[in-house]
């Protein structure tokens, strides 16, 4: 009896185990896209500098519509002012941020027309001065449509529209020695424990000095019996004074056991080392139960079906006594007879 209420209360937990083991899911992701008339090309301009020698850019602006558009070419200095690279754009009469490069710039056209389906190359000149106070500057160029409602203050580092603004953004790097880089890796979450790989990972990249930088940046994920899987992360510009948001994940679904991950890289003209390792556990515990039961299952089943071979065995070994004992009797008995 009792055999048979562990059989089913095994064969239960089996069930249970089995209908909460998650299940592949899809994502959706969300994509917001918008769509200007007028696009700036290239949409960032990076170069370096050599204090009191002027240099020049060309920066095109194409007309998507079919209307001619009038504008401004206006310089503005900015900020970046979240981890997501949003630049803000600093207005005249506002305090000027500390890696200004603006009054470096001056476009030889203020206004352009641009024809439908047409565009215009604004040649800047950029005259640094011959004393800096940073290794970094940072400035905007901007076609501003006049006829185009105001325009909003900010914008998507990199990106090649701004509200009723579309621009590029200038980033430059001064040639002076004493420059500091320094990176730090700030706000590492892991989770301590997964039932199923691959492990997420998010953390962020602050920039302590005094110079954009693009980390060059490797993950590596090593579980305890050497297996490991590695991936390069894209690279991307940190400016100084802010950070960037990583999100990402490694390694296969199967997993089992500690995992050590280890993020590495370098960053800088020097190529300074960046690092950090944490641990996680991986153990899919719900198919472990499953296992575990699935055996205790087995182990029942043959033990209940051996101790049947067993019992028949001792019923027949019984039969085979009872029968001996009637043959020795009737033995006694014919011999009695017969004397």
């Amino acid at each position: 009896m009792w055999q048979h209420r562990v059989f089913n209360l095994a064969v239960f937990v089996l069930l249970l185990a089995v209908w909460f083991t998650p299940r592949s899911s899809a994502q959706l992701d969300e994509v917001w896209a918008q769509e200007f008339g007028i696009t700036a090309f290239p949409a960032t301009v990076s170069m370096n500098l050599k204090p009191g020698t002027p240099t020049r850019i060309l920066i095109q602006f194409k007309n998507r519509t079919d209307t001619f558009i009038s504008g401004r070419i206006r310089v503005f200095d900015y900020l970046v002012v979240d981890k997501e690279g949003t630049a803000q754009l600093y207005e005249p009469g506002q305090a000027k941020p500390k890696y200004a490069a603006a009054s470096w710039v001056k476009p030889e056209v203020e206004r352009v027309t641009l024809a439908p389906q047409d565009y215009v190359a604004v040649n800047l000149t950029v005259s640094p001065p011959a004393e800096l106070t940073s290794c970094g500057a940072y400035a905007a160029v901007v076609f501003e449509d006049e006829s185009a409602a105001p325009a909003t203050a900010t914008g998507r580092a990199g990106a090649s529209a701004i509200s009723a603004r579309v621009g590029s953004l200038l980033i430059f790097r001064t040639k002076q020695k004493g420059c500091v880089e320094e990176l730090r890796i700030v706000n590492m979450v892991a989770p301590s424990f997964l039932e199923y790989g691959p492990v997420p990972l998010s953390f962020d990249i602050v920039n302590a000095g005094e110079v954009h930088v693009l980390p060059e940046l490797t993950l590596k994920s090593t579980g305890w019996l050497g297996a490991h899987s590695e991936k390069k992360l894209a690279t991307r510009r940190i400016f100084p004074e802010s950070a960037k948001s990583y999100s990402e994940t490694i390694g296969k679904k199967w997993l089992f056991g500690p995992q050590t991950l280890s993020l590495t890289g370098s960053y800088g003209i020097a190529k300074l080392p960046l690092a950090y390792t944490t641990t996680v556990w991986v153990l899919p515990w719900r198919l472990l139960l499953g296992v575990l039961l699935l055996a205790l299952i087995l182990t029942l089943l043959l033990k209940r079906y051996t101790g049947t071979i067993k019992e028949r065995e001792e019923e027949l070994q019984e039969e085979l006594s009872e029968e001996r004992k009637e043959i020795d009797e009737l033995k006694k008995k014919l011999s009695s007879k017969e004397e």
